[in-house]
């Protein structure tokens, strides 16, 4: 399911182009269940000892912080926008670093048998050339528990949890008008 925020400006109208896109590219490919979120928020937290933490937050039509993004294992992938800290300013556009992250359980993606890691990049990835969104470039692709979930808690999920998880992080600068 593809979840979009009702109204946008900025960053969030080239984000939703960009979502739109590669959710109809990727639908074609993929018959999973997909929670295609929009740009989250990162919300700090406490825990019980004091400590500080990140949680990655959807927020709904209503202002409501409804839905943690971080792990879903009713739906076969998940997905969603994370937007840097950082603004420049580039004549009359703005560049901010963004990171699209999936989570995929890998072998309901894909049923052949075999854990197709590889096959879920390269669909993403092209799904990401073929977009006629102008103005991102994609700079880097990473994987991997720690590097795709850097800014959050992770010690709530465990292996065992994600042993069947392929985790990816597109990391990418877009430039944007506030449209």
């Amino acid at each position: 399911m593809k979840i979009q925020k009702n109204t946008c400006s900025g960053i969030d109208c080239a984000l939703n182009r960009l979502q739109d896109e590669i959710y109809y590219s990727l639908s074609k490919v993929w018959s999973v269940d997909w929670n295609c979120y929009p740009r989250i928020y990162k919300n700090k937290r406490k825990d019980e000892r004091g400590n500080e933490y990140f949680v990655p937050e959807y927020i709904d039509g209503n202002y409501e912080y409804s839905k943690d993004t971080l792990f879903d294992d009713k739906v076969g992938i998940v997905s969603f926008f994370l937007k840097d800290d950082k603004t420049t300013i580039n004549e009359n556009h703005q560049e901010t670093d963004v990171s699209l992250i999936f989570s995929a359980k890998i072998n309901d993606v894909y049923t052949t048998g075999q854990r197709e890691d590889e096959l879920f990049k390269m669909d993403i990835f092209q799904a990401l050339k073929q977009s006629s969104s102008a103005g991102f470039k994609l700079n880097s692709i990473e994987d991997g528990l720690n590097n795709v979930y850097k800014e959050f808690r992770k010690e709530d999920l465990t292996w065992s949890n994600l042993s069947n998880r392929c985790l990816l992080r597109f990391n990418f600068t877009i430039n944007y008008n506030n449209c």
